[in-house]
């Protein structure tokens, strides 16, 4: 039966120093990942503002164009939607 010592063998060493290394490697990929994650992140919601609100200016255009008094109508503006807390420019 093989015991352990506490002593590593230098072949033991050289296996930790390399699993190390890799493992840093992972992890330093996978910050930069992250960071491109964030970007794409932040220019998707900047998008999805924008398109929220050309849609919103086409429904206030359409029913100008229907003739209806926009008062009794239940669309949504910008203003009230938890997203437009933040300023467009806030970014």
């Amino acid at each position: 039966m093989r015991f352990l010592s506490h002593d590593p063998s230098a072949e033991d060493t050289r296996k930790l120093e390399e699993r190390l290394a890799c493992l840093e490697e992972k992890l330093e990929l996978m910050q930069q990942q992250l960071k491109q994650l964030v970007i794409e992140n932040k220019k998707l919601r900047r998008d999805m503002k924008f398109f929220e609100l050309m849609l919103l200016e086409e429904y206030h255009l359409l029913i100008q164009l229907l003739g209806r008094d926009q008062g009794d109508l239940s669309i949504h503006s910008i203003r009230d939607s938890p997203a437009s807390r933040q300023s467009p420019n806030s970014e």
